[in-house]
């Protein structure tokens, strides 16, 4: 599993306006990531559970989707991608609604993270939260309001001896058209079901070279 690092400086964006009455709620979380293996930017909106992510891995813009029951990984330059099913357990989750991603701090706590302590980050009070394991130790520094927003992330990797460390800046409440969560019609898509993949997956025998980013929106967590 890759190791994150976002260097750029935490800020909590002001909305930029009401969404129209009646529309889901809106998320945008910009992220820059530095680690062992290199750096990475990343860019996540969310409209009620509907994502989109830009991601450039290695100079190749990949573009993940989750609209619905299926989940798209797309190479944003050679425009091809894999459309594939989403498992009933990730369906589920949608049901139970919120911001589809970078949940991380309340899904650590509920593993049994530990806290130790508080930092101002951005000028913004911050509680930090550690959970450490077989696998590694993650600690997470989250906003103490009640948006309760993860603004650092720290990775440490015990297999692979690889540290990173994480910021992120949100905003939130804007407009944004459903169109924004489809594929572009000019990208061609593979298209397979939750079990063909996964038997596909052990086989190393993928459909597309477009890695599955944000999996839990995929296999449910």
């Amino acid at each position: 599993m890759a190791l994150l690092m976002f260097l750029v400086v935490f800020a909590l964006a002001p909305a930029e306006g009401p969404a129209a009455e009646g529309s889901s709620e809106t998320w945008f979380a910009e992220a820059i990531t530095q680690s062992d293996l290199g750096i990475e930017s990343s860019y996540l909106w969310s409209k009620g559970r509907k994502l989109r992510a830009d991601t450039v891995i290695a100079g190749v813009p990949v573009v993940t989707i989750v609209n619905g029951s299926t989940y798209y990984a797309i190479n944003g330059r050679a425009m091809v991608g894999t459309a594939i099913e989403r498992s009933p357990k990730a369906l589920a989750n949608d049901a139970k609604g919120g911001r589809p991603f970078l949940n991380d701090g309340e899904r650590m706590i509920a593993m049994g993270a530990e806290k130790i302590g508080t930092e101002r980050i951005g000028g913004r009070p911050c509680e930090a939260y550690r959970l450490t394991d077989s696998d590694g130790k993650k600690t997470i520094w989250m906003t103490q309001d009640n948006l309760r927003l993860p603004v650092k992330i720290e990775l440490y990797g015990r297999v692979e001896g690889q540290t990173a460390t994480t910021i992120i800046n949100w905003s939130r409440d804007f407009e944004v058209p459903d169109a924004f969560f489809e594929p572009d019609p000019r990208v061609t898509l593979d298209r397979v079901s939750y079990d063909e993949y996964v038997s596909r997956s052990r086989e190393k025998k993928l459909p597309s070279a477009v890695p599955v980013l944000y999996g839990d929106l995929l296999h449910g967590h």
